[in-house]
């Protein structure tokens, strides 16, 4: 019976992101298995990245939308492409080295010290709270 529950709520959740996709078709990127991957509007209004330690760009969506200059050691700044109209709304997290396997530390993180329209600075710590170079993702959307 719980099957049959379980098989239902799929197949309701499937057929509502079909019509939701139906709806919206000119402005959503549809994948192979037809859900909706991305809703696109062709004025870009987000932009993120993976920032390598050392202040490279790792990746970017869309490509170009920043640049980063690594100010010092665990200290990054972000310059937005073009520049948004309003402040945007960022969310970013240091990326731990698989090579740790589980081992992470909460400690060992993350702080966005500061965003205005133009740029966002953000730190990287160790376990000791100490600033290091760590590599990073972020997400960052406007209005």
């Amino acid at each position: 019976m719980l099957k049959i529950v379980l098989l239902l709520l799929v197949a309701i959740g499937c057929s509502f992101a079909r019509e939701i996709v139906s709806l919206h078709k000119d402005n959503v990127n549809v994948t192979t298995n037809g859900l909706a991957s991305d809703v696109k509007t062709g004025d870009e209004r987000y932009c993120h990245g993976f920032v390598g330690s050392n202040g490279a760009i790792l990746s970017s969506e869309p490509n170009g939308c920043f640049h980063v200059t690594k100010v010092q050691t665990g200290i990054y700044q972000i310059y937005f492409h073009p520049v948004p109209t309003t402040p945007p709304i960022c969310s970013a997290t240091q990326v731990y080295p698989r090579s740790f396997q589980w081992s992470g530390s909460t400690l060992d993180n993350l702080i966005i010290m500061d965003v205005d329209e133009y740029k966002m600075f953000y730190t990287t710590g160790d376990a000791h709270g100490s600033k290091s170079d760590r590599d990073a993702m972020f997400r960052c959307s406007w209005d």
